[in-house]
């Protein structure tokens, strides 16, 4: 298995040297597209050899741009395989477009799948592979991408850190005064710990009263351990569950929002001019994320900074090294004020020990689901035969089972309402999210009264869709009566004590 890793990262830089030109700008199409150049810089690295720079723009960030950065650059879309071409053509689409010159617009994947028709202007010859070794594949990609300390789903800033003095262990049982804890996708012994932190979103009580904003019960936080050299190294995600009716946030209350956070007061208002919807959704959705970092770190911070710990921000350049960002002029501007705000907090929080907001952070209301007896899958996958009762994620052609191009999300709201657990049902997107049975989309929905926008959620895509369709249709069989010692030992046998 090892030895597949090693040479899947071997391609990689290969790939890369071959066909990413030093002009390029670099579309990284989420979920692993985003991740093919660091795998490349940390793989050369690895071996002693320095990396190209490479310059990078998520692919959900192509509408932020105004229209004059598209002339004149070279762009080469890129992404670790094609099954159907389904987002590389809506993605090709849209960059055209948004006024990039067709002339001057490449996509590139590494392997393919052997029945996909759609063709890639990369002139290397594709490899192309069948089911089940193109699954392999991604699934090894999958590995290697979870060893850094970015998370899969790259939607969300990130905010980097490093200390010393403080072991995981110590990290997480302070944190876990403030929310409901639970792993993701990870063991103890993984290069990076992977853990969520589901916070009550009561202490965001002011951007609740703002007019055109409407918060879920809870919000959390993302977790990214590594140890290194001199210490340990965390990333932090910070994630809101909300809907805004963009133009009355923007009438009422866009201004209140911005000074919350440090901003201009017409941040908001001067994208509603002449910017897409899904920008403003963005930036008030990840505000409001910023915010619940802050307040964090002013109640974690004095723990952290006791006696001989520390704890610093590090630039995201430092983090990303021979990877240069491209991004538009409004996130550098909230990422600043966002940071710089950080800073304050951990150099005054390393000179007290008081805990600012006291008894205003409260934990999450957390109620166990009742389990349905007969039932061996895990009770996360309840989640996705759910998300599928409005229409398969897979249909058949006649020939092959091929995922379905329109498909349905639900927002978190929608899916706290049918379970009434928020704690199972933080966890369990998270869990699903990390092995991609299911994405996540900020979505436009109309109301009456203007643009009306969610974070959705939906069955994964692609190879992934079958897999979706096979599960729910599992947890829909009605199990019939079997002796419950049987039951038990079984569900052991498939999924161990845990």
């Amino acid at each position: 298995m090892q030895q597949s890793r090693e040479k899947l990262k071997s391609d990689i830089v290969e790939f890369v040297d071959q066909y990413v030109n030093d002009n390029d700008v670099v579309v990284g199409v989420l979920r692993y597209g985003s991740h093919i150049p660091h795998v490349y810089q940390k793989t050369c690295l690895e071996r002693g050899r320095k990396p190209r720079n490479i310059q990078l723009v998520l692919s959900h960030m192509l509408t932020f741009f105004p229209p004059e950065f598209f002339p004149d650059r070279d762009f080469l879309i890129l992404d670790d395989t094609v099954y159907e071409g389904v987002v590389m053509g809506e993605k090709l689409s849209q960059i055209r477009g948004l006024g990039a010159s067709p002339n001057r617009v490449r996509s590139a994947v590494l392997v393919a799948h052997e029945l996909s028709e759609f063709e890639v202007e990369c002139p290397k010859p594709l490899v192309r592979l069948p089911d089940a070794e193109y699954i392999a594949w991604k699934e090894e990609l999958a590995f290697v991408v979870r060893q850094d300390i970015r998370p899969t789903e790259r939607d969300h800033p990130l905010y980097y850190f490093r200390g010393e003095n403080l072991e995981l262990g110590q990290l997480l049982s302070i944190i876990e005064n403030y929310g409901k804890l639970h792993p993701v996708g990870s063991d103890w012994n993984a290069p990076v710990f992977r853990a969520s932190l589901t916070i009550d979103s009561s202490i965001l009580w002011d951007v609740a009263e703002l007019d055109g904003i409407e918060l879920d019960k809870i919000a959390k936080i993302r977790l990214y351990w590594q140890s290194v050299e001199s210490g340990y190294q965390m990333t932090l995600a910070p994630i809101v569950f909300a809907a805004v009716e963009i133009p009355r946030f923007v009438e009422k209350s866009s201004q209140r929002l911005a000074t919350l956070l440090g901003l201009p007061d017409t941040f908001f208002a001067s994208m509603y001019e002449s910017r897409p919807p899904e920008m403003i959704f963005y930036f008030v959705s990840r505000c409001i994320a910023a915010l619940l970092l802050h307040r964090f770190l002013l109640q974690i911070g004095p723990r952290l900074q006791m006696s001989d710990r520390s704890l610093t921000m590090i630039a995201p350049e430092v983090v990303d090294g021979h990877v240069n960002y491209i991004f538009p002029a409004e996130y550098v501007q909230f990422y600043r004020v966002v940071t710089d705000q950080i800073t304050k907090i951990l150099a005054s929080t390393a000179q007290t020990s008081m805990l600012p907001l006291g008894d205003a952070w409260k934990l999450p209301e957390c109620s166990l689901i009742e389990r349905e007896p007969g039932r061996l899958l895990p009770d996360v996958y309840r989640i996705l035969e759910f998300m599928t009762r409005q229409g398969d994620p897979a249909v058949w052609d006649g020939k092959r089972w091929l995922p379905r191009k329109t498909v349905n999300g639900v927002s978190f709201q929608e899916i706290v309402g049918h379970f009434g657990d928020v704690c199972f049902v933080s966890a369990a997107l998270d869990e699903l999210l990390d092995c991609g049975l299911i994405r996540a989309r900020d979505y436009q929905r109309n109301r009456t009264s203007g643009t009306y926008m969610v974070r959705e959620f939906l069955s994964g895509g692609e190879y992934k869709a079958l897999q979706v369709s096979r599960i729910a249709d599992t947890w829909r069989f009605e199990a019939p009566a079997v002796n419950p010692t049987l039951r038990e030992a079984e569900a052991l046998d498939l999924w161990g004590s845990d």
